[in-house]
């Protein structure tokens, strides 16, 4: 295992989060933001509904 040590800003829109209903979400801002449900609009769909920082996401290591 390899701990990533991470700051607020490297974190804040990075991770793809999924909430126990099924959706993705974000928090971005002062609240979150919430997708449809992955199993009703499908992975694709529902990721396209949130912010996902795809530059910070690969700078902090995430494809693994």
């Amino acid at each position: 295992m390899r701990i990533i040590p991470e700051d607020n800003e490297a974190m804040t829109g990075s991770y793809a989060m999924v909430d126990p209903a099924g959706r993705f979400f974000d928090a971005l801002g002062h609240g979150y933001t919430y997708s449809d449900s992955i199993l009703q609009v499908g992975v694709g769909e529902a990721i396209s509904q949130i912010t996902i920082n795809r530059k910070k996401f690969l700078a902090r290591g995430g494809l693994y």
